[in-house]
This record gives structure tokens, sequence and C-alpha cells, in this order.
């Protein structure tokens, strides 16, 4: 499914061939189905070996990508022209034990995380990723101090609000439903590019980041709220209470806890983006 995905979006810039190193002598039924379902090409399709790869008189290697959970822990052999090399963990789907439908959505999922890789990999710019592996490319002077510039635009916005108040009180009167427009339509642009890279048809591949969803659910839900009420317990109805206004108190300390739900949800989507992150379990 590998090879021709990539034959298919590279677009003429790759010409990829797959093999492994117990082939069956025969493609799976069930990848060429699939294959039949997504309309991609099945003609001229066959089991290799990947020691094929491996002789001095065939073509070198650009890339060489190992896409079932358990192929990083064998030994590979050695490819001709010193390709660069990545380790893609999925689920081999071959190995999936159960009904047809089982199999069936096996197969389905491993396509679509395929499809997914294999988008991002054929977008990369040429130029820039030679002689880099892909497994760990470094991380760009914003996105390494992506941090800074939060900081920097908060200061900056407290400093313009001082600067021109009647402007950015005229925005905050900007709502309806008592939702501000300007920050709700903000929040969407940073949430959109992450979510039109979503595969939904992938969702149920979600259950493969069980642990990591319910430490997810664990801290949004049990313990962000919680620990934002004794915050604002602390600052606001104690510390800082002199400074506001009395009757104000209780609204600062909800908006203190509303705050932990809905802008770090977006920068989330921001922080995955940046950093490539899986779609389906920033989604969660």
């Amino acid at each position: 499914m590998a090879e021709v995905l990539l034959n298919r979006l590279g677009d003429g810039c790759f010409h990829a061939f797959s093999a492994g190193s117990h082939p069956a002598g025969q493609v799976n039924p069930l990848a060429l189905a699939q294959l039949e379902i997504a309309r991609m090409p099945t003609d001229g399709l066959c089991s290799k070996n990947w020691e094929e790869f491996a002789q001095p008189d065939v073509p070198p290697l650009d890339f060489v990508f190992t896409v079932c959970d358990d192929a990083a822990g064998e030994v590979c052999p050695v490819w001709p022209g010193q390709p660069m090399t990545a380790q893609w963990g999925i689920e081999d789907p071959a190995a999936v034990q159960g009904s047809e439908e089982q199999r069936r959505r096996a197969f389905s999922v491993a396509f679509s995380l395929l499809r997914r890789r294999i988008l991002r990999f054929v977008s990369l710019p040429i130029s820039k990723i030679d002689g880099m592996a892909f497994s760990g490319a470094p991380l760009s002077v914003f996105e390494r101090y992506l941090t800074v510039w939060v900081l920097l635009c908060i200061v900056a916005g407290i400093g313009l609000g001082q600067l021109a108040p009647v402007v950015f009180q005229a925005v905050g009167r900007i709502q309806i439903a008592r939702v501000n427009l300007p920050v709700g339509v903000l929040i969407w642009v940073m949430i959109i590019p992450m979510l039109v890279k979503v595969d939904f048809g992938a969702l149920h591949a979600l259950r493969q980041h069980v642990r990591g969803i319910g430490v997810t659910l664990f801290v949004n839900w049990l313990v962000k709220p919680f620990s934002m009420a004794f915050l604002g317990w602390l600052f606001v109805r104690h510390l800082f209470a002199p400074l506001l206004p009395a009757g104000e108190i209780d609204s600062y300390i909800a908006g203190l806890i509303l705050l932990v739900a809905a802008p770090c949800m977006a920068m989330v989507f921001v922080w995955s983006r940046l950093t490539n992150g899986d779609p389906l379990f920033t989604l969660t």
C-alpha cells in the first residue's frame, strides 16, 4: 500500500518500491481490496524480499522507511548508497486476527495512517531535508522560542491597551451572546489548520493512544479545574482582592477557571501543528 501511495501522491518525483523481511509470496488480498476501494492502481504489484534491494547492481535508494512496529527491531540489510532511513511504526494489518470485517478495518486504518505520513513526506522541500534524518529534524528558531514570542505578544498587548484604551474597549464590545467575536475568530484561526489535517475516517485508531487519552482527560477535568480554583481563591480572593472590584471577585475566579479550558486548548493545536504532531491524538 505504501508503494502505491508514494508513487501516486509523489506526482512523479519518487519511484517507490515495497519489500519485507519475510515476504508471503503474494500480495495480501485485503491490501489489494483496500487499494481498489481507494481507486489506486494494483497492476504489477508483487511480494518482494528486501534483500533484493541490497544487491550491488540495483539502483541506489535515497530513502528507506520501515513501517511495521517490529521492523525496527530486526537487522536490516546494508543499503547501497547510504540512504536516509526512518521508522514509521504502524501496526501490521496482516497480523491482525479476528473476523473478516476486523481484518478489513485493520487494513483501512493502516492505509489512512500511511497516506497521512506520505502526504507529509512529499510536501517537504527536498532541498531542506538533504542529509537529515526524518526521525528528528531540528526545530526552527521560531518554533524553538515560541514561548518567548508568546510572552512578547502579551507584553505588547498590555502596552497597546495602555496607549490606546478607547480602541481596545471598542474591540471588547464587539460581542454576540457575551462572546467576543475577534477573540473567537482568532481561536478558530489557530485550530482550523490542524483540523483540516485530521482523517476522520481513521478516528477509530485512537484506541492505540488509550493511556495518553486517559492522562489527558484526568489532567483536564480532575486536576486543572480544582488547581485553578485554588489559585483563584489564593490570589484573586485574598492576595489581590484589595486591587479588584469587590462585586466582580467571583467573576474573576470563574474566568480564571474557564481560561484553562479554552485558550489553552487552542495553544495545544498550535504546538501540535508546529511540531508535526499526530492530528488524531491532538483532536482528543
